[in-house]
């Protein structure tokens, strides 16, 4: 299956108003963590880095739908994602 299929796909099971993203987890995704993320994320494996990384990555895609084009998506206390006012996000 083609990404733009899989997207494609994806995107007829979302209500009206969601988004979703998905992507291969690729090496550089460690690297993709903002400054504030990587302080946030308590992740001591590189596969739990780039897990992180890609999951943001993709979500900062996605917020700048909403405008937010440079938004870090820190750890909460919680351990879940804190994101902008007005939006939830998984």
């Amino acid at each position: 299956m083609s990404d733009t299929t899989l997207m494609q796909a994806l995107a007829k099971l979302a209500p009206t108003g969601v988004l979703i993203a998905a992507d291969a987890i690729l090496p550089q995704d460690a690297d993709a963590l903002l400054p504030s993320e990587a302080l946030s994320i308590d992740a001591t494996t590189e596969t739990a880095r780039r897990a992180s990384g890609a999951a943001r990555r993709l979500a900062r895609g996605l917020l700048q739908t909403f405008g937010h084009a440079t938004h870090a998506i820190i750890r909460g206390a919680s351990g879940a994602p804190v994101w902008p006012k007005g939006l939830v996000g998984s």
